[in-house]
């Protein structure tokens, strides 16, 4: 379940308040994993997370979350003082971190559409987490070394070799 309600860097809401509820209140019950982004996992729990210790509490007392797998997509954490793109696996009550160094906009929806790829292919989560942090890192470098303010096919096409199962 990717909830694409919004994002701190629009401030709030993508779709109206109405929408993102109705689709918390459907979807959210069903899903086994969810990929919300750092606003959306707030948002989902009603509570201001800022360190691993209210991320932990956050996802621990609700009463949804607590037995799903999270893959926090751009958490925005104090605890990342290099300011890395970081996703944050949180299961089990457990927290695995993935990093890469930089970031544009679309990360996020290219990193769920090949998490679920990946997943489909029978990775493991946190196989498939690696695989996607490592594609991404890689369409990220062909886009900053030729200077591009956004994805595009030859960045994502050049990285796919990165995908190829071993």
């Amino acid at each position: 379940y990717d909830p694409v309600f919004g994002d701190t860097r629009t401030d709030g809401l993508y779709i109206p308040k109405e929408q993102a509820d109705y689709s918390k209140q459907m979807l959210l019950p069903l899903s086994d994993i969810l990929t919300p982004n750092h606003f959306e996992l707030e948002y989902i729990t009603g509570k201001s997370i800022s360190n691993k210790q209210e991320r932990l509490e956050a996802v621990n007392t609700h009463k949804l979350l607590k037995n799903k797998q999270i893959v926090l997509t751009t958490a925005e954490m104090v605890e990342n003082e290099e300011h890395q793109v970081e996703v944050i696996l949180i299961s089990d009550g457990k927290l695995t971190h993935f990093y890469v160094e930089n970031e544009v906009v679309g990360t996020g929806d290219l990193f769920t559409g090949t998490l679920s790829a990946q997943l489909t292919m029978g990775r493991t989560l946190e196989q498939a987490i690696q695989t996607s942090m490592n594609f991404l890192s890689e369409v990220l470098r062909y886009v900053h070394a030729h200077q591009l303010k956004e994805m595009n096919a030859m960045a994502i096409l050049q990285a796919q070799s990165v995908l190829q199962v071993k």
